[in-house]
């Protein structure tokens, strides 16, 4: 439920190992289109939980609720590697073989 402790913990801890990514994405010097717009969504849902006050009001558990948004930050968690592997597969198809590849493991 969008205001339990656990919900709060395991965004904050999703959304520490996407800044680590992150930082890995923007050393590489590659685009990785894909997986910047999925950390973007992600840092956007992050911010609106946050900036809500989601964590700890009982109104955020209605499915209704704005907070309910938090949930892009855990289905980006679980599908992150995924998108990685296709930003890699097109620029491999696109002659733009890396030279140090982001490793997934999100």
């Amino acid at each position: 439920m969008p205001s339990s402790d656990a919900c709060a913990g395991y965004a904050r801890a999703v959304m520490k190992v996407v800044a680590g990514l992150e930082d890995a994405i923007e050393k590489s010097g590659r685009a990785y289109p894909k997986a910047r717009a999925q950390i973007a969504r992600m840092k956007a849902a992050q911010a609106a939980y946050v900036a809500g006050g989601c964590h700890g009001d009982v109104t955020a558990d209605d499915p209704n609720s704005r907070c309910h948004g938090v949930v892009a930050v855990t289905i980006g968690a679980s599908t992150l590697d995924v998108t990685l592997l296709t930003d890699e597969a097109g620029l491999r198809a696109h002659g733009r073989e890396p030279k140090g590849a982001v490793s997934g493991g999100a």
